[in-house]
Order: structure tokens, then C-alpha cells, then sequence
């Protein structure tokens, strides 16, 4: 859930053998230009540590000159972001220059951090820019070979780099891809990973080699695309999420759904009900976001128009939970029963949360753990008819920000109380939280 496709891609295939599901879609970036790429390599030849050290301060003036740009941009108006080094004299170079030059207020804003990967373990970022140091001239290639060296601690330190950002990719570097290998000329995960950015970068917004987006897997799914394209939607055909391909996706107004035509010979048991692959295959896509209908070919055999109006309607129901406040916008005039007691000690800390923070902190201090029961559960005290993707990023971004301040434990998926959360009243504000800010839907630009 935490990073678009072509962000988590790499290290799918370099670690974990292709076996993570993606649950991300990039057409929901959420910052930046509607032309942006989500991977952008940025090359600063004129770069050069300083002799003996591994500082780079040309590229390190690069980076935060462009970073000064984003946080001063509507376009990633709260946007957390962050800055990783591969050596920690450039990180630390890079502090003193953020101080500089960007205020403290925007600083805070962006939750700015600069540090080296081993101080990334565990968090995460909208936005990652990387200053890679390495000019090919006066650092021994050695240092280099280091940070990218077969064993477990590097090849881990790699991973958490390539895998902090949720969105947004930044990579400055002072000298070309190619001459970031190990010491003896071969590439490594470093060297790989920089070509996979700059092939992402050159190949912008597009399907992905591999997909059979667009094709058509039958007659019956062309027929059902026929009549929805009538209607004025766009259709896609076998569109890739999760893993898996979606017989067709419909669009309307930036609104979508998903489609999927079952036909009796591939969906349906001996006893006419759908199989149970297809059951897990539904609820992992519906536990990404996607409202999805279902044709059986002998009801669109009975009358192709009644399905079509359901697929209509699944579009105007889609909308409306985008719009009435399960989108991540919750209200905060709900009422969560944690406010503190008039009983309450005068040496009882009261912190002050909204209405989304005190709803997963009542599921924790029920004693649920598991994070789809806490969600759940949140979902519930908030009055939200669905735990929708973007209320699940919403929830999960305020769990994450609630760790931050030490309410809340998380090893592995599951959330426990901390001893800070067991000794404080808590008080619902009306205010917004502030501090870690969703992955949330934006309007999307309309094709022209």
C-alpha cells in the first residue's frame, strides 16, 4: 500500500522475487504537476567532493535549491517529504543547508528530514530525494562499492532507501548511472536501481511492458465495453492492479469502477456459484479501493440494458462516497466517547487529537491489534459506511503520525498501545491533525 508501482517495483524484483502485490495505482499520484514524473533523475556534472571527504557540495546546493521550489509549491502543499544520503557527511552538509535557507515553519510543514538510509528504518515520505555524493573522479570507488556490497546489512540499507517514497522520486547524482558499479566494473543493486529510475523516467506515465492493458480476453467483454462506451465512459480493457488484470474499467468525471464479466465457463463452479479464486481475487481488489460489479453472461444474455444501468449506478455510487465525506475529508464534528471526565486528576495529561486520531485510538484501547480490525473498527466510530482506499490511506497516515508522538506501537501490521496512551485523557478537537497528511484522491485532470 505504501509506494506507487514504479517506486516498489525494483526492489519487488531485486528482493523479493516479484512475490509483493502492489496495491497502489499511479493514476492516483497525489503531487505535483499532472505531467510530473513519479521517478526524476536530476544530474549535476559540475559536482565534486571535497578531497577527502564525501561531500558534494554543488549537488548538495543543487538538491536543496530544488527542494526550496517544492515546498514553496501548491503543488505539494502538504506533502511530507525527506532527503536521503548515501554517505553521512553529505547528509549532514545537507542539514546545514536546509537550516539556511528554508524556514522553520516550512520545514515543519514537510516534515523535513535529511539523514542516511539506517535513519530512514521504519518511516516513510511523500517525497524522497536522494543525493548520491559519488562524482567519479575524486572518491575512491571503493566507497562507493561499499554501500552496495553483497552482503545482508547493505543489500537492507538498499532496500529501506529505494522503498521510503509513497509518490515522488527525486535522484541527484554528479556523475553517469553507469559509473555507479562495484569497485571491479560490475553493477550493482545501486547501478540497477539507476537505470530501472531512468527507464521509468524516460517512459513517463505509461502501461507497463508486461501488461495486457487493452486487450480484450472475449466477445462477451467486448459486447459489455460496446454498450458502456454508448453511455459516454471510458472503458478500459484488462487493466493491471494488484497482481491481477480487471476485465474493464469505467470512468466518468474522474469517478471508476470495475467490471468484471463472468462468464459461466471460467468463473463458475459445478454449482453455478462463483469460484473461490475469484472470491480472494474480489476481496484483495475491493480491500484496494475498487467498487466492482459483476455481469453474469446469462443475465446480459436477459437483458444487456439492466446491467448496464447497475454499472451506472455503481458510478454514481462511487461518487457520492467520494463526496460526502468518506474521501478523507471525515467530518469532525463526530462524537467519539473518550472526551476526559469531570473527574479527571489536575496531574492527568489530556492530549488533544481529532475525531480520525481518537477513532483508531479507541479501536487500540479496545484491545484490537490487527490493522484491518482497528480499521475497521475506526471506520465505524467515524459513522463511514465503507472503509474506502482513500479513508484506509487517511487512517493509516494518522496511525503512522500517532506513533510519531508516541500514542502508538507498530511491529509488523499489528498497533498496540504505548504507556503514554494508557496514562492520557484524550480530547476531540475540531481542528484537522497536524503532522503526517494522507495519500488522499485529488481531482484528476481530464483528458482533452
Amino acid at each position: 500500500f505504501r509506494s506507487l508501482p514504479p517506486i516498489i517495483d525494483f526492489s519487488n524484483r531485486e528482493w523479493y522475487g516479484e512475490a509483493l502485490r502492489i496495491m497502489t495505482d499511479e493514476r492516483y499520484k497525489v503531487f505535483g504537476r499532472p505531467d510530473q514524473p513519479i521517478i526524476e533523475l536530476h544530474y549535476v556534472p559540475e559536482g565534486k567532493i571535497s578531497n577527502g571527504s564525501q561531500e558534494n557540495e554543488i549537488e548538495a546546493q543543487a538538491l536543496v535549491q530544488y527542494l526550496s521550489k517544492l515546498v514553496t509549491s501548491e503543488d505539494y502543499s502538504g506533502a511530507s517529504i525527506g532527503v536521503i544520503c548515501l554517505f553521512e557527511e553529505q547528509a549532514a552538509l545537507i542539514q546545514e543547508l536546509v537550516a539556511q535557507q528554508i524556514l522553520e515553519e516550512e520545514w515543519d510543514e514537510h516534515d523535513l528530514v535529511a539523514v542516511t538510509p539506517d535513519g530512514f528504518q521504519g518511516d516513510e515520505r511523500d517525497v524522497i530525494l536522494y543525493s548520491l555524493s559519488w562524482d567519479n573522479d575524486l572518491m575512491p570507488r571503493q566507497a562507493l562499492s561499499q554501500r552496495q556490497r553483497n552482503h545482508p546489512h547493505e543489500q537492507g540499507m538498499l532496500n529501506v532507501a529505494f522503498t521510503r517514497a509513497r509518490d515522488e522520486i527525486h535522484i541527484f547524482h554528479s556523475a553517469p548511472i553507469d559509473t555507479f558499479t562495484l569497485a571491479d566494473g560490475h553493477p550493482g543493486a545501486l547501478t540497477r536501481w539507476l537505470h530501472h529510475c531512468a527507464a521509468v523516467q524516460v517512459a513517463g506515465r505509461q502501461k507497463p511492458a508486461r501488461s495486457r492493458l487493452g486487450q480484450v480476453d472475449s466477445e462477451f467483454e467486448a459486447e459489455v465495453a460496446a454498450a458502456l462506451r454508448k453511455r459516454d465512459l471510458i472503458v478500459l480493457h484488462q487493466y493491471p492492479a494488484c497482481g491481477f488484470h480487471i476485465d474493464l474499467v469505467c470512468e466518468h468525471e474522474d469517478v471508476r469502477v470495475a467490471v468484471e464479466c463472468d462468464g459461466e465457463r471460467y468463473h463458475l463452479d459445478e454449482h453455478g456459484q462463483l469460484r473461490l479464486e475469484d472470491l480472494e481475487r474480489e476481496a484483495i481488489l475491493r480491500r484496494a479501493g475498487w467498487r466492482i460489479v459483476r455481469i453474469p453472461y446469462r443475465k446480459w444474455l436477459r437483458d444487456p440494458e439492466e446491467q448496464v444501468k447497475v454499472v451506472l449506478k455503481a458510478i454514481a455510487d462511487e461518487r457520492n462516497a467520494l463526496e460526502n465525506g468518506t474521501n478523507g475529508d471525515i467530518p469532525q464534528s463526530i462524537a467519539i466517547p473518550i472526551e476526559p471526565s469531570a473527574s479527571v486528576s489536575a496531574h492527568t495529561k489530556v492530549r488533544t487529537v481529532t475525531a480520525t486520531q481518537g477513532a483508531v485510538l479507541t479501536a487500540i484501547r479496545e484491545g484490537l491489534t490487527d490493522e484491518e480490525r482497528v480499521l475497521y473498527r475506526a471506520r465505524d466510530a467515524l459513522g463511514a459506511s465503507r472503509l474506502t482506499a482513500p479513508l484506509r490511506r487517511r487512517l493509516l497516515a494518522e496511525l503512522q503520525y500517532l506513533s510519531h508522538q508516541g500514542l502508538v506501537a507498530i511491529e509488523d501490521h499489528e498497533y498496540f498501545p504505548t504507556s503514554e496512551l494508557k496514562e492520557v485523557q484524550l480530547h476531540i478537537s475540531p481542528q484537522r491533525s497536524y503532522g503526517y497528511r494522507s495519500r488522499r484522491y485529488r481531482k484528476h485532470w481530464r483528458r482533452v
